[in-house]
């Protein structure tokens, strides 16, 4: 496990979340930044589930209809979560002469 070359890849891409994520809650609407952060951890974590691990789909149609509507819900929750109700508050505050 140690020395396989995802290794690297994985700590990358994990900084690189970290690193995104901090940026955008300091820059952007906490639960609009909060609602996507989750919508694209599931979104990779299913893919990534698939794809490299081989996890099967669910077999049958109920299964398949739990799994299509558990990511929906996933995606209509980041949909709609609410915009902010007012602008962020920007200071336009001249710069000292």
């Amino acid at each position: 496990m140690l020395l396989s070359p995802w290794l690297l890849v994985a700590i990358t891409a994990g900084l690189l979340a970290q690193y995104v994520s901090a940026r955008s809650l300091q820059s952007g609407d906490a639960v609009t930044v909060t609602a996507m952060t989750g919508l694209g951890v599931n979104v990779l974590n299913i893919t990534g589930g698939i794809l490299a691990f081989g996890d099967p789909l669910a077999h049958g149609l109920p299964g398949t209809l739990a799994e299509t509507v558990a990511f929906s819900l996933i995606c209509a929750a980041a949909f709609l979560t609410p915009v902010p109700a007012r602008p962020p508050f920007h200071t336009n505050v001249p710069a000292p002469a």
